[in-house]
């Protein structure tokens, strides 16, 4: 996903994703490739300017981003502000790195246990035995 969505991407150097940690995002972060963030940005620029999410935007995506670098086997180093945004401290935890298609989640694991998969499962539960995820794509 990050070679295929980062045109400047070298076999032997890496490349770049970019995280977005605004505070709309509670707990964790979102990172893009380099092509997705484009589209994200053309998007949000391509509002009206008299559009007052236009604004909210740009200063909770845009301004709340960072490009980061990552090496040649995908690794990377968290930068301090999205490490204390995350809870991360000096003596590490656990992080979840959870690929969605075009883009992808950075929780701390026991957030992403106790927020998410409870939730999934609770939701999964209320839908009854028999349900079938998948054919919802065949609603559209």
């Amino acid at each position: 996903m990050i070679e295929a969505g980062d045109p400047d991407w070298d076999t032997e150097k890496g490349g770049t994703v970019h995280l977005v940690f605004g505070s709309h995002l509670k707990g964790y972060v979102q990172g893009y490739t380099v092509a997705q963030f484009a589209r994200l940005e053309e998007r949000i620029l391509s509002l009206k300017e008299s559009n007052p999410m236009r604004d909210r935007m740009q200063r909770m995506i845009l301004g709340k981003s960072t490009p980061l670098d990552v090496d040649k086997s995908g690794r990377t180093i968290l930068p301090k502000e999205i490490r204390e945004k995350l809870g991360v401290d000096d003596a590490g935890m656990d992080l979840r790195y959870v690929g969605l298609g075009d883009r992808f989640e950075v929780w701390p694991a026991p957030d992403y246990v106790e927020r998410v998969e409870v939730e999934d499962e609770a939701w999964l539960a209320e839908q009854g035995e028999g349900f079938n995820l998948l054919a919802a794509l065949a609603e559209d």
